[in-house]
């Protein structure tokens, strides 16, 4: 199965198809749009098919750089952070970021550029880390 509920290359998903299978998440996904927007201005969506594993991903990036990659799924998502390897020893070292998403970040995939750690998201208390990990990424 694919890491996006979305897993057909010949069909893009658009808004009210994302809406349809958020469900309880919908909320906590718009949260983390008004979040991207107040703290990078204005952004760019982008759904990208990079591959059958991961089917369709949408791209949220703003002029500068990539913000993070969401994978929807059924009544949750996945958002994928990518981090230098500094920046993931910082949020290791920090009390308030769950042991859930440190184990995720020890055992995310170590690239030349940094390392790339998937959170799911169900609810508003999954966004902490995530803004946590970008605030220390982006300052």
């Amino acid at each position: 199965m694919a890491t996006s509920i979305f897993d057909i290359k010949e069909i893009i998903p658009n808004d009210e198809d994302l809406e349809g299978v958020l469900k309880s998440s919908l909320d906590t996904f718009n949260k983390l749009i008004s979040y991207l927007k107040s703290e990078y201005g204005s952004l760019n969506k982008e759904w990208k098919f990079y591959s059958k594993n991961a089917g369709w991903t949408l791209r949220i990036s703003n002029k500068k750089r990539n913000l993070v990659f969401i994978s929807p799924n059924d009544d949750y998502f996945l958002v994928n952070i990518n981090m230098s390897v500094k920046v993931s020893k910082i949020v290791l070292d920090l009390d308030d970021v769950s042991d859930n998403t440190k184990e995720l970040i020890k055992q995310g995939k170590v690239y030349a550029e940094g390392t790339s750690v998937l959170i799911e998201v169900r609810n508003k208390e999954d966004l902490e880390d995530i803004k946590t990990i970008l605030n220390i990424r982006d300052n």
